[in-house]
């Protein structure tokens, strides 16, 4: 197991994955503090404690919701954005659609995620896919919509609504396996 280790360790190292980098506490705090700053939900968010419950959560999940990110991904053969036609299939598996959120309202909410500043030049950021952090937001513009605005959860709270979508949704998604690993 040993010189095997060592033999794939020396491919990586000559191979375009060189550079990549395990999941550790520190990369992933990296990571989510980059797409915390990139974010766009203090224009529907306006509660900075609900704001960090969120991302509390999103940091608590945040393993699960690279797997179904990446997955999703993988069954695209879009790497590393995904376009919303994948979006769409994530919310058809997931059953998130209902009468009140529909195909509309998904898509004027990719739109909303989607949407770059005039200054913007990402080159990584292409038009009509989610990044990474376009990925978490748009989960949580989800919950806001189809739970607090619709006042199907009969509060406030966007962390309870995204706790709540990821459990009644998103999870059972991971749980059947439904996306090739990659």
């Amino acid at each position: 197991v040993g010189s095997e280790m060592c033999i794939r360790d020396s491919i990586k190292s000559k191979s375009v994955f060189a550079d990549w980098k395990e999941d550790s506490y520190e990369v992933i705090e990296r990571c989510l503090a980059h797409d915390f700053d990139h974010w766009k939900i203090g224009r529907f968010m306006k509660d900075t404690k609900d704001q960090d419950n969120v991302k509390n959560f999103i940091r608590e999940n945040f393993h699960q919701l690279k797997e179904l990110r990446a997955g999703a991904i993988a069954d695209s053969g879009n790497p590393p954005q995904l376009t919303q036609q994948e979006f769409h299939k994530i919310c058809k598996l997931a059953n998130i659609q209902d009468k009140y959120f529909n195909r509309a309202r998904i898509d004027s909410l990719f739109s909303a995620v989607n949407f770059k500043e005039s200054n913007d030049k990402s080159l990584f950021n292409a038009d009509r896919c989610l990044v990474r952090y376009e990925f978490m937001e748009i989960f949580v513009r989800v919950a806001y919509m189809k739970y607090i605005e619709n006042g199907k959860l009969g509060e406030t709270s966007n962390a309870r609504a995204l706790h709540r979508l990821f459990n009644e949704h998103m999870i059972p998604i991971l749980q059947r396996d439904l996306f090739p690993s990659w």
